[in-house]
């Protein structure tokens, strides 16, 4: 199994092809969904813009690299944002709320981890473990459309939260640039 996987694209009428590692890949696919634009859009404006002597898989990484880098800028040196708790759904309804968390989790930007676990302790009760790049983020993803209308179908479900705690994380496998 290959680490590049090759991608094709149209740009300006023309079909043509970059390879890219998969984190490369994701993290493009962030940067079009926090610009609202298509995949394909940004590929097109990489490929614009970069030196010709430069192939279109180079030009990918390092616009990747700059984004991360202007990231890490723009954010000052602040601190990781992160919250763990316990949510109890109303009995016998768990799974139900699970399905609702599981499908709302896509596309959140700023989202480094965001971790559901059962409690072992309790048939009704499940662990919320999120990690975003800032607190921003995590404000900025309660007004996504797709989190209103997860919390909206979940509120019924939920009978209440307790262990509710704010953290700073600072490293650990699986969170974006840590491994």
């Amino acid at each position: 199994m290959s680490l590049v996987e090759k991608r094709s694209v149209t740009i300006r009428g023309h079909r043509t092809s970059y390879s890219l590692e998969k984190p490369f890949y994701d993290d493009l696919l962030t940067i079009a969904t926090e610009r609202g634009i298509a995949l394909a859009a940004l590929v097109a404006e990489v490929d614009e813009s970069r030196p010709r002597e430069a192939n279109l898989s180079s030009a990918l990484r390092l616009h990747v690299l700059e984004w991360a880098k202007q990231r890490t800028k723009s954010r000052g040196g602040q601190a990781m944002y992160g919250l763990i708790g316990r949510m109890t759904a109303q009995p016998g309804k768990r799974d139900e709320l699970l399905s609702i968390l599981t499908e709302s989790s896509d596309a959140m930007p700023g989202c480094l981890s965001y971790i559901i676990a059962l409690d072992p302790a309790n048939d009704d009760a499940i662990w919320i473990t999120e990690v975003w790049d800032s607190e921003a983020s995590h404000k900025a993803s309660l007004s996504l459309p797709a989190v209103q209308a997860a919390i909206g179908k979940a509120r019924p479900l939920i009978a209440g939260f307790d262990n509710r705690t704010e953290t700073k994380p600072v490293s650990g496998y699986g969170l974006a640039g840590k491994r």
